[in-house]
C-alpha cells in the first residue's frame, strides 16, 4: 500500500512541475506577444496608419527648393554633375564635423576625474 501512495505522491510532484512549466511558458509567450503588439502599434502610428505604403513607379516631382540640415544646404531639384559634386562635398564636410565631434566626446569620456581638493 505504501508503494501505491509513494507513486501517487511522485506523480503529483511531477505533474505540479509540468503545470508550473506550462504556466511559465504561457506567461513568457504572453509577454512576447504583448511586446510585439506594442511594437507593431508604434510602427503603424509612425507611418500614419495600418495600410502599407505604396511605392510609386514614377519619379516624384520635387520643387527646386533646398533641403537644409544643421546649416548645410543640399540641392534637391538639380541633378547636374556640379550640383551633385557640391552636395557630395557638403556631405563629406558634415561627416568630418561629425567625426571631430565624436572625437571630442570620446576624449571627454576618457578623461580622469580630478580631485577638487587639490
Amino acid at each position: 500500500m505504501e508503494d501505491i501512495n509513494l507513486k501517487i505522491q511522485k506523480s503529483r510532484g511531477s505533474s505540479t512541475v509540468i503545470v508550473a512549466i506550462v504556466v511559465i511558458a504561457v506567461l513568457i509567450a504572453g509577454v512576447i506577444a504583448f511586446k510585439l503588439y506594442k511594437h507593431q502599434n508604434a510602427n503603424s502610428s509612425l507611418t500614419g496608419g495600418s495600410q502599407p505604403t505604396q511605392i510609386s513607379s514614377t519619379t516624384p516631382q520635387t520643387s527646386p527648393a533646398s533641403a537644409s540640415t544643421s546649416g548645410a544646404t543640399l540641392s534637391t531639384g538639380d541633378n547636374s554633375d556640379a550640383s551633385l559634386d557640391k552636395d557630395l562635398q557638403t556631405v563629406g564636410s558634415n561627416l568630418n564635423t561629425l567625426n571631430s565631434n565624436t572625437s571630442s566626446i570620446d576624449q571627454g569620456l576618457n578623461q580622469k576625474a580630478v580631485d577638487p581638493s587639490q
